[in-house]
């Protein structure tokens, strides 16, 4: 009788299992999260692991999002580690996501862990003074400074000059500094009076406390140039 040919497919002596610190965690939007996530030997297992992430949070932020290696290789019995870097956005989707975290070498069973990773929405901002409190009108470009808390990269401004029809600057007047500051660049002078300073999150559904900006003296609107 003939021989009859097969195929067949080695599983290697050995093995490996992922940890990861944190096992989960809770953010707000726009923030980072971290996991150290570790590949142990077991059996004398020394091969490559490349790693993936898999159901991330919707709207997540691609840039800056990853692993740092991407692929490890413990000693025998021994361990090696990465860092996954999750990025979110003001515009992440609030939810509970069970990420998983996934380790394949050639030959071996690919592992997967599970993280859950919870994203709640970014608290309203806050304005709890302007620096200066107040500006003389002036056809010159003047900086203010609003300070306060919960500021993040995408928010808008809502300026409303005595009497007269609120405005949205536009983003190229504004700067986030830092979540405790935000800067309005503007120009062509202003309305004496009192103006209304308003921050909005970038999905405009959290707004700040409206704070007051006192112009001295008569000119013309500021306007978004």
């Amino acid at each position: 009788s003939g021989a009859t040919a097969s195929e067949s497919f080695t599983m290697y002596p050995g093995s490996f299992t992922l940890t990861s610190t944190p096992a989960g965690v809770s953010i707000t939007q726009g923030k980072t999260a971290t996991f150290s996530v570790k590949a142990q030997s077991k059996s004398n297992f020394a091969s490559k692991v490349t790693l993936a992430a898999n159901g991330l949070p919707t709207g997540y932020t691609a840039s800056g999002t990853g692993w740092s290696p991407a692929a490890v290789t413990p000693t025998a019995d021994g361990s090696a580690t990465s860092t996954f870097t999750l990025v979110t956005s003001p515009a992440t989707i609030p939810g509970v996501y069970s990420v998983s975290l996934s380790g394949s070498a050639s030959g071996y069973a690919a592992q997967t862990i599970a993280v859950p990773v919870k994203i709640t929405e970014a608290p309203a901002p806050h304005i709890s003074s302007l620096s200066p409190a107040t500006l003389p009108a002036s056809s010159n470009t003047q900086t203010l400074k609003i300070l306060g808390s919960n500021f993040l990269g995408g928010d808008a401004l809502t300026v409303t000059p005595p009497g007269g029809v609120a405005f949205t600057s536009i983003a190229s007047n504004l700067k986030v500094v830092s979540a405790s500051e935000f800067d309005y660049t503007f120009n062509d002078g202003s309305t004496p009076g009192q103006w209304s300073i308003v921050v909005t999150s970038p999905d405009e559904k959290a707004h700040s406390n409206a704070a007051s900006l006192t112009v001295s003296s008569a000119g013309n609107n500021p306007k978004p140039v």
